[in-house]
């Protein structure tokens, strides 16, 4: 495609060169010349010398046509002219290609396309257009086109360039006339020997330009609008893509917190009361004000302190990234929009914030704690402070003595269990956590939680577990359990389920051990199927070599040793693979044999048609010898055998003379 004043069409590279180089210096021959009748013909299609009867058609003085070997086909001015013309091979090329368009009425018209703001439309596609009329050099008063070619009513300008253009005031009466004009160029094009390939360049391959198109501003002006609307189209998309996530922010659940586990997380490390401060429109945030704040201390802050993320500090912009697939941002809310965006965010929802510029404040909230710092200036890199660090240490160790504590105290409760009374076998130990114990003052509930007493009371009740464990006989109603049972009873129960236990891992060790036997039993068919199958590609008698028993195999049959074992089957196999490369190189052998016996028999027999005649050759090669014990064709195997029949033949050679 080439838009308007752009060159189109190429020529072959070793064909490239320009016309007008050396014009007047009598480097460039003329190779046309011009009839009586104004007809332009090329040198080769007249008579040699002045009887060419043609004149130069840009002085319109006589010229001389040289044909003669090993010259070059030319013309050139007569021998009383001192000095031929300067414009003459360009002139004449110019008429010539003038009246074969205007003759042949046909040609190659390139596409055009048009752009605005780089997006390029095609117009028209390159073609070739025979055309109904045409009218040579025309004169439409203030301007004279070389061609004037007419299609179904429409007009086209042809010009034909060889050294000059087109210049700008007849480009521009062109455009006055708004008729499309088409500018051929045949600078680079070299003198050709004859015309057999000059035409269809001029027609169809010389470079061509649109000088003008009648339906190029129009052109323009269509794209020029399509392109506006779809500007205008993609900033209403743009505006409604940006608009539309605060639109359908949802109703935010303000008690969602309640059952998260990252509020949970800020629980257990003491830092509850740093969640669920005021901010200002925080409406971005699909998450209630104390659920994204405890996000954000659970999983960002936190582990930024005690080093379990890792970098050192805390990039809001992953942070903000995260919040979004968790859901806590709305989907689509750019975290730090331009200017441009917030402007048109905030046309919308007037004390509209980002979501970047919440949390920053967030931050700054706890900043004034003493819990993070802002370490990154303009790039909003915050990090955690050694003040938090140590807050969040000394509440996970408080917690990991309390969880050591409850795993303790279920311990010792697991081995109470039991000794619980029958008629109170549902007594619920979830209620008697919470029962103030005599003597302590309180419950294992808080006991447990809050330290109190803590120490004192699960000695005791470690002491409970051991009596009970040594199935003595326990007194009821300590730490207010029901514990009045014997110590038989006791041991009853645990020897019942001691024996239980046992006949569950015997029936476990037997069901196993049928599993492995059917395991056994599958893998040995599946080896012996493989061994059945390679013997049956390999050998001619697979089915009885399978079966026989043999010594090699330890008295055992090729299937029982591929039923016994991995190793069993790879012996077979090797087996198999050596008695079948066994097999090819007997029959190997067995050939080159055959191979050699035929050739030394057809070299016998033909020796023996030189001694033997052809009724007797028959009686020779195949009638038995007494020296041999077999016929000379039976016996002549190799070269040994062949040379002794050689002996032979010429023992007979002098008595078969005498018949």
């Amino acid at each position: 495609m080439a838009k308007l004043g752009e060159w189109a069409g190429t020529l072959p590279s070793e064909a490239r060169r320009d016309l007008h180089e050396g014009l007047g210096d009598g480097r460039v021959e003329i190779v046309f010349g011009k009839l009586p009748d104004g007809t332009m013909v090329h040198v080769q299609n007249v008579e040699r010398g002045k009887k060419c009867n043609c004149v130069c058609a840009a002085c319109d003085r006589p010229l001389v046509a040289y044909k003669r070997p090993p010259m070059a086909l030319h013309f050139k001015h007569a021998a009383e002219e001192k000095k031929g013309c300067k414009t003459g091979p360009e002139t004449n090329m110019h008429f010539y290609a003038k009246q074969l368009v205007h003759r042949k009425k046909r040609l190659f018209v390139p596409a055009l396309d048009v752009e605005y703001d780089g997006v390029r439309k095609l117009v028209s596609k390159g073609q070739v257009v025979d055309f109904d009329t045409s009218d040579l050099e025309p004169n439409l008063k203030e301007i004279v086109p070389d061609v004037l070619l007419t299609k179904q009513g429409r007009q086209l300008y042809v010009e034909i360039s060889v050294t000059h253009p087109c210049d700008d005031a007849k480009i521009e009466e062109i455009r006055k006339r708004n008729v499309s004009t088409l500018e051929i160029y045949l600078g680079n094009y070299p003198l050709p020997e004859d015309t057999t390939d000059l035409d269809k360049v001029i027609l169809e391959h010389a470079q061509r330009r649109w000088v003008f198109h009648r339906k190029e501003d129009e052109e323009i002006k269509a794209l020029k609008q399509k392109v506006e609307d779809e500007k205008a189209a993609a900033e209403a998309r743009r505006r409604s893509r940006i608009i539309q996530p605060i639109l359908k922010l949802p109703n935010r659940n303000q008690d969602d917190w309640k059952l998260s586990p990252y509020y949970r997380k800020c629980a257990d490390d003491g830092l509850e009361n740093y969640v669920g401060l005021r901010m200002r429109a925080d409406y971005c945030f699909r998450a209630s004000t104390k659920l994204w704040q405890s996000m954000l201390l659970s999983e960002w802050i936190v582990p930024n302190a005690v080093g379990m993320r890792q970098y050192y500090n805390i990039d809001l912009f992953q942070a903000c990234r995260w919040l979004t697939e968790q859901r806590a941002i709305q989907s689509g809310l750019m975290f730090a929009p331009s200017d441009d965006d917030l402007a048109i965010l905030r046309s919308e929802r007037p004390d509209y914030r980002p979501p970047m510029e919440v949390v920053v404040e967030y931050l700054r909230a706890l900043a004034k704690s003493g819990l993070v710092a802002e370490v990154g200036g303009h790039k909003k890199v915050w990090a955690a402070t050694n003040k938090l660090s140590s807050m969040v240490e000394r509440a996970r160790e408080g917690r990991k003595r309390r969880d050591f504590n409850l795993e303790f105290f279920d311990q010792e409760i697991e081995k109470i269990r039991p000794a619980v009374l029958k008629e109170k076998r549902y007594f619920d130990f979830d209620d008697w956590v919470h029962w103030k114990q005599d003597g302590f003052g309180v419950s294992f509930h808080d006991a447990l939680h809050n330290g109190t007493k803590a120490d004192s009371m699960l000695s005791a009740l470690q002491e409970v577990a051991r009596m009970v464990e040594r199935r003595s006989q326990v007194a009821d109603n300590l730490l207010m359990l029901p514990l009045q049972r014997t110590a038989k009873a006791i041991g009853d129960e645990i020897e019942g389920r001691r024996k239980k236990a046992e006949q569950e891992r015997l029936e476990r060790e037997r069901q196993t051990e049928l599993e492995r036997i059917e395991k056994a039993r599958l893998a040995a068919e599946e080896r012996v199927a493989y061994v059945t199958d390679c013997a049956a590609k390999r050998l001619t008698d697979a089915a009885t070599w399978l079966q026989e028993k043999r010594k090699k195999f330890g008295g055992k049959s090729a299937l029982e040793l591929a039923a016994e074992g991995y190793e069993g089957r790879h012996t077979v196999e090797r087996e198999i693979e050596w008695l079948y490369y066994e097999q090819k190189r007997r029959e190997n052998e067995e050939y080159q044999r055959e191979q050699t016996a035929r050739h030394f028999r057809d070299l016998l027999e033909k020796a023996a048609r030189v001694v033997y005649s052809p009724e007797r050759l028959p009686w020779f090669l195949n009638s038995r010898h007494t020296e041999f014990g077999m016929s000379p064709m039976e016996y002549c195997v190799n070269q040994y055998a062949y040379d002794r029949c050689l002996l032979l033949l010429k023992k007979a050679k002098g008595k078969e003379k005498r018949y």
